[in-house]
């Protein structure tokens, strides 16, 4: 044999040297056992039980450990537009404020018991036009028939979406105490500062020709320190801190001696509102289109106890959410002081 032909066969077998020794390198780096087979790839396998529950495990896992932070971001986001609402609703207290020198209030034509009383509108009835809700039919009363599709919804601006959804509240009366019609209404989850006991807060009652309601002016404690509204969740149902819900239980909520201090007139007599022990005068109350004034009992833990009339409640953890005389929001701790909350639903204390 030739050198040359010699020489061909080495490098031949070198040549396949470095093949197998390639396919070799190639196997043992995609896990295949080492060595110089030409079969280095494996049919796919499937799971086994044990490292399918492992998976499974770690999803479930995975998801206990995120869904606390996924409810608490949807809170906050809730949070936020409830604080968004009573912005926009101090915002038209003001505008309501610089059009009538007066905050806004419910208004009555006399006093109830009077047989002069003819015609009242709630809180928010006085507001809707400054909140750029549709006009109701008969402006000169709220609870008439002419108005009962107005009545049937609440505006979402009032509506806290951390709260319940709003209740129907049915056989409210046509007037103050009167008696009781086939008229419905839902509620809302705010209320104007009505003060504290016989003190006044910065939205109450009008009385044409008797009381005039609190301006600018009056509030002498600073407007950043003074209520203008805050939340009262709850509807019809009655609420209690420990979780307690009796669906409907008004009569919970309105003691049957309920009155409501409205103010002192010029010669020095004071005005109350009285509801009477029939339901439709209490659905009148709770209506978001009735009264809708909070007035803080100066015995009472102020925050979160309960939802009795007009108290301070919300869904909200820890506390509720308030709008200032000057038309800022605020999250109120539940933990705050009893004496500190109550001066500051009165706006003529001087602290």
């Amino acid at each position: 044999m030739s050198t040359a032909s010699h020489n061909l066969n080495l490098d031949q077998v070198t040549l396949a040297s470095f093949d197998l020794a390639f396919i070799g390198f190639l196997g043992r780096l995609l896990g295949g056992s080492p060595g110089p087979r030409l079969n280095v790839f494996r049919p796919p396998r499937g799971f086994t039980l044990t490292e399918l529950l492992v998976v499974i495990a770690s999803i479930m896992l995975l998801l206990g450990m995120s869904f606390p932070a996924v409810q608490a971001a949807r809170e906050a986001s809730r949070r936020m537009v409830c604080q968004n609402n009573l912005r926009q609703v101090g915002l038209a207290a003001h505008h309501f404020e610089s059009a009538h020198r007066t905050f806004p209030g419910p208004y009555f034509d006399a006093v109830p018991t009077s047989p002069l009383y003819k015609s009242d509108r709630g809180l928010f009835h006085v507001l809707a036009p400054f909140l750029e809700l549709p006009e109701c039919s008969d402006g000169s009363s709220t609870f008439r028939s002419v108005n009962q599709e107005w009545l049937t919804n609440s505006p979402r601006v009032l509506l806290c979406p951390s709260s319940l959804v709003p209740e129907k509240l049915e056989r409210i009366s046509a007037a103050f105490s009167g008696p009781e019609t086939g008229l419905f209404s839902e509620t809302c989850d705010y209320v104007g500062n009505g003060g504290s006991g016989k003190s006044r807060g910065t939205v109450g009652v009008q009385i044409a020709g008797r009381i005039r309601n609190v301006s600018v002016a009056d509030v002498h404690d600073g407007l950043s320190n003074t209520l203008l509204f805050w939340e009262s969740v709850g509807g019809a149902s009655f609420l209690s801190r420990s979780g307690s819900r009796f669906s409907g239980a008004v009569q919970l909520q309105i003691p049957e001696n309920f009155r409501f201090f409205v103010g002192d007139t010029s010669s020095g007599v004071s005005i109350y509102l009285n509801s009477s022990t029939v339901a439709s005068s209490k659905s009148y109350l709770l209506s978001w289109a009735g009264l809708r004034i909070g007035n803080i009992h100066p015995d009472d833990d102020v925050i979160n106890k309960s939802n009795g009339f007009g108290r301070m409640f919300s869904m909200h953890s820890g506390g509720i959410v308030v709008a200032m005389a000057d038309g800022s929001v605020q999250f109120l701790d539940e933990s705050t002081n009893r004496e500190v909350v109550i001066s500051m639903a009165i706006s003529q204390d001087g602290k």
